[in-house]
């Protein structure tokens, strides 16, 4: 007897033509771990890190940087962090340009033009650590993009609700868990961290997502828990530089750009995404998979090979996925049954056989 994994057709080839064809470029943008500037103010130090504008300097208000003592966070994995952290004690901003030229990180991603990140269609992730370090009450402050002067996005506290995590600048709202249905979340003394999504169409109507603690050992798509807080807008995102900026006091850490989800959280996620379920089930459900996850994400290999099949088994696609090579086997060679493998059959889907 034949035992079977079956796979929908055309979600698999697209999976198999991302394990074996080109793979898109994922790419850090801008990152600063400031881990090389002197223990002091910040402004008027020469940029250490990457993505800034070329020969500048940090700019502003009095932003004490550390050495060393970096914050760190963890959630399923540990985001790797070096360095020393950034400590803003409400006076004025610390501004930091960015390369806006076309020959540099965010040009060369095809992100720029009209000298503004965002001036041209297309995905960008930035992510940083940030932890509250006074009372709060009736202010507002965090990791601010502006474009030239004007305010575009901050993040994460807002003085119209203070003391929940939040957004303002082109609009604002609060950040709840359960993909913004849930609760909001009362600022404590923890670190957290902060990822956001801008979709530019090049015109000025950009859709942006913003998660506060994700999981990460969860992909992009697979980030809906009580414990991960979340938020979406739309407007005009072009910016041209960033400042750390506020009314309290509160430290601030690793700011990082990027192309990707994963990049902007230092390379993580899942490597490999393995499947389960002996009974087949749903693609889409992220208890089929270890880590608890929904493969989507075209570096990261999906391992049929862990289970020992007893009849043939389904695994239903409910959407269109991506992913990496395709592992297929058994658990060794000792296991019982043959070693499955990939063939499509005339209905039009790719089937795991044990031949």
């Amino acid at each position: 007897m034949k035992n079977t994994i079956t796979i929908g057709y055309s979600a698999l080839i697209s999976a198999l033509l991302l394990a074996f064809g080109p793979r898109a470029s994922a790419t850090v943008l801008s990152y600063d771990a400031f881990s090389a500037y002197t223990a002091a103010n910040l402004s008027g130090q020469a940029y250490k890190g990457t993505g800034y504008a070329s020969g500048g300097s940090w700019s502003g208000g009095t932003c004490t940087v550390s050495s060393s003592g970096g914050l760190a966070y963890t959630s399923g994995q540990t985001l790797p962090v070096a360095g020393g952290k950034v400590s803003y004690s409400n006076s004025g901003d610390c501004t930091a340009n960015l390369d806006i030229t076309a020959g540099g990180t965010f040009g060369l991603a095809g992100l720029t033009s009209s000298s503004k990140i965002g001036g041209a269609a297309g995905t960008l992730y930035y992510s940083f650590l940030y932890q509250k370090n006074a009372t709060i009450s009736n202010q507002w402050g965090g990791l601010e993009l502006y474009n030239g002067g004007t305010e575009i996005l901050g993040i994460p506290t807002r003085s119209a609700n203070p003391n929940t995590f939040s957004w303002f600048g082109r609009s604002n709202g609060d950040l709840k868990n359960n993909l913004g249905t849930g609760s909001t979340f009362t600022q404590d003394g923890n670190v957290h961290l902060f990822v956001v999504k801008i979709v530019f169409n090049g015109s000025g109507s950009d859709q942006v997502t913003i998660w506060m603690d994700p999981n990460l050992n969860n992909a992009e798509n697979s980030q809906n828990s009580s414990t991960t807080y979340y938020a979406t807008t739309s407007g005009d995102f072009r910016f041209d530089n960033f400042h750390i900026r506020g009314s309290y006091a509160y430290y601030c850490d690793e700011p990082r750009f990027a192309t990707t989800f994963s990049e902007a959280v230092g390379g993580l996620l899942p490597l490999t995404a393995t499947w389960n379920n002996a009974s087949g089930g749903s693609w889409a459900t992220a208890a089929n998979w270890t880590p608890t996850t929904v493969l989507n994400l075209a570096t990261t290999t999906g391992d049929f090979s862990s289970l020992n099949l007893s009849g043939n088994t389904t695994v239903t696609l409910d959407g269109s996925y991506n992913s990496g090579p395709l592992a297929l086997g058994k658990p060794s060679m000792a296991s019982p049954g043959p070693v499955p493998t990939l063939t499509p059959t005339t209905t039009a889907s790719l089937t795991a056989l044990s031949l």
